[in-house]
């Protein structure tokens, strides 16, 4: 089993106004079937969650404050979330969301406890 790790920066997921790129997320998605089909373990990380939030939220220009920016990914991350959820569906993926933090990645003990939710996720 081979595990592939994807990253999507905020502009292959969101266009300059903050709407999901649909078409690039669904050819994404069915590439992450194919893959998953196949026996791989694909994994997601995604950028697009404030830049979603911030226009479900009408925000002119992206926050500089870190409870801003916070709050704007908090409205986003669901919404994103739930595109890439349906898309995976279509192709009969199951698929699970995990956040992360920089802490997470610091402290061995959260990185333990992360590294073994995701091992678990992907069995």
């Amino acid at each position: 089993m081979r595990r592939v790790v994807v990253k999507l920066g905020s502009s292959v997921v969101a266009d300059s106004d903050g709407e999901p790129r649909i078409e690039v997320l669904r050819s994404v998605c069915e590439s992450l079937a194919e893959l998953h089909a196949q026996g791989g373990e694909p994994i997601v990380v995604t950028s697009g969650a404030i830049a979603r939030g911030m226009r479900v939220m009408d925000l002119a220009q992206r926050p500089s404050s870190i409870r801003q920016l916070q709050a704007a990914s908090a409205v986003g991350q669901g919404k994103l979330y739930r595109i890439y959820d349906e898309l995976l569906r279509e192709h009969g993926v199951t698929s699970a969301q995990v956040l992360l933090t920089f802490f997470d990645m610091s402290a061995r003990t959260h990185y333990l406890n992360a590294r073994q939710t995701l091992t678990t996720l992907l069995e």
